[in-house]
């Protein structure tokens, strides 16, 4: 299985999905027959809002993060996307909120997921994507 997620900014501050017990990033399933970029349009507009004409850049960004995980039925795959929007994000079919990194990784609960998500967020916040 393939999953797509957003690093999602709007005026340089990072918007993510909120759940009762944490924060993840905008995302989910690629569906069949999709390519990554069109999973990740997709997903942005049900979750944000967003329309295409509201994002001025898409950028895949490091490389794809692999697990095992039995609630799958195997291993998934993890790709990531850089997204600067021209609108603010809204409620689509989650609630968006602007969180920082710091406080988004302290709510991931994996641990080889959370260091993963450390160095993209680094190098994407240091201006390397």
């Amino acid at each position: 299985m393939e999953r797509v997620y957003a690093l999602l900014f709007y005026e340089k501050e990072l918007y993510v999905v909120k759940y009762a017990d944490g924060f993840e990033l905008v995302g989910g399933r690629v569906e069949k027959d999709e390519t990554l970029e069109e999973a990740m349009i997709r997903e942005l507009f049900e979750e944000t809002d967003l329309k295409p004409k509201n994002v001025v850049l898409i950028q895949r960004i490091g490389g794809e993060y692999v697990y095992s995980s039995e609630r799958a039925g195997g291993q998934e795959k993890h790709f990531f996307f850089k997204i600067v929007a021209n609108e603010k994000p809204g409620d689509g079919d989650a609630r968006i909120v602007k969180i920082n990194a710091e406080e988004l990784l302290e709510s991931i609960k994996y641990g080889k997921r959370k260091l993963f998500l450390k160095e993209l967020f680094n190098s994407v916040l240091n201006g390397e994507h």
